[in-house]
């Protein structure tokens, strides 16, 4: 007989065994939909951790000779789950970023140490049936996830770290940025960076030919940039941020999901229901938002390049395009090239000598 879910439970656990598909494997899909994970929800029933243990012992029994090998797969399936890292190790020497993610950690830390105890009770329920048939008294793993891990107050830690987590991930206030905000903000800092040093794009002549050939079409008296160099910076350290962005985001989904299998437990047949259904759209909100944060992303590189040039590349003074208009026709109509002097002003930058 399986125990009844809420329509938000049910919820819940289909969409983190999708999760979970995504993350670790199929697997662990099917084991979180599994019947004994659906067993071990707090019932309306369930008024004591001796309700509980008795109820749970009468089901888990039903299932027989297959017990010990559910158990073991949900466990390892679990352990899977537990094992993914939500520890932050890249852009701490971005402060304000920094700051986002340190309160990301805290509110993940109160997940990730309920789930702990969540496995290491789920693992223990192998002997549940032997150990209550030969002791008469209620297994201790039972006891825990009853006393311990899925009562009340630590289930509404839970929402509330889920919550926090939504925050800071969109938006904590109308007057502060969301972390998704910080990292645009991040690779638009590195990008202006690169360019705000000059000797990162002074260009030097180290061809013999580059020093003889036609001197007076570049007067050596100048100093000429590759300005090209900030587009090319640009878009290598915005490509080398993305599988540091790409983890961070599997971070927060993973402990995201801890969250959602904790609650849909300790809130399976819970008035707290509705309050189920918010963190759940909150988990898909943000999921959401991550995968479109790509093309986000892209626009905002591509921004910040244009405003970048603008901003630290090197226009054209008077003194090269005076000199620039000298070169001899002969020479600049080689190959029907056009006279630079005719159309060349102060809104062009080099780019490339």
């Amino acid at each position: 007989m399986a125990s009844e879910q809420s329509g938000e439970a049910e919820l819940a656990i289909y969409v983190g065994s999708k999760i979970a598909d995504g993350l670790v494997g199929g697997a662990a899909d099917r084991l979180i939909t599994g019947p004994v994970l659906n067993l071990l929800g707090i019932k309306k029933t369930d008024n004591s951790a001796a309700e509980y243990h008795q109820d749970i012992v009468q089901r888990l029994s039903a299932l027989g000779q297959s017990l010990n090998d559910q158990v073991r797969d949900l466990q390892q399936g679990l352990s899977e789950i537990k094992s993914i890292s939500t520890e932050i190790k890249d852009y701490l020497t971005q402060e304000s970023l920094a700051q986002m993610l340190r309160d990301y950690e805290d509110s993940a830390n109160r997940i990730k140490s309920l789930f702990e105890l969540f496995v290491d009770d789920v693992s223990a329920l192998g002997d549940v049936v032997g150990s209550a048939s030969q002791t008469g008294q209620p297994n201790d793993a039972l006891t825990d996830l009853y006393q311990n891990v899925l009562n009340a107050d630590n289930a509404e830690k839970v929402s509330e770290a889920m919550s926090r987590i939504h925050d800071l991930l969109v938006k904590p206030s109308d007057f502060d940025k969301g972390i998704l905000d910080y990292l645009k903000d991040m690779v638009t800092a590195e990008i202006q960076k690169f360019a705000e040093t000059d000797t990162n794009f002074v260009y030097t002549f180290t061809r013999p030919w580059a020093t003889t050939f036609n001197p007076d079409l570049l007067d050596r008296n100048f100093q000429y940039y590759d300005c090209g160099k900030i587009v090319v910076n640009g878009y290598k350290v915005a490509r080398a941020e993305v599988p540091n962005i790409a983890a961070l985001f599997a971070r927060i989904v993973a402990i995201q999901l801890r969250g959602l299998l904790l609650l849909a437990k300790a809130w399976q047949e819970s008035p707290h229901a509705p309050t189920l259904g918010l963190r759940l759209n909150e988990v898909l909100e943000s999921m959401q938002l991550m995968k479109n944060f790509y093309p986000v992303y892209k626009s905002t590189v591509d921004d910040a390049l244009r405003d970048t040039l603008k901003t630290n590349g090197k226009y054209l003074t008077d003194d090269f395009l005076h000199a620039f208009a000298k070169v001899k026709r002969d020479v600049l109509s080689y190959a029907n090239h056009t006279d630079p002097g005719g159309f060349l002003n102060h809104d062009w930058i080099m780019m490339r000598v």
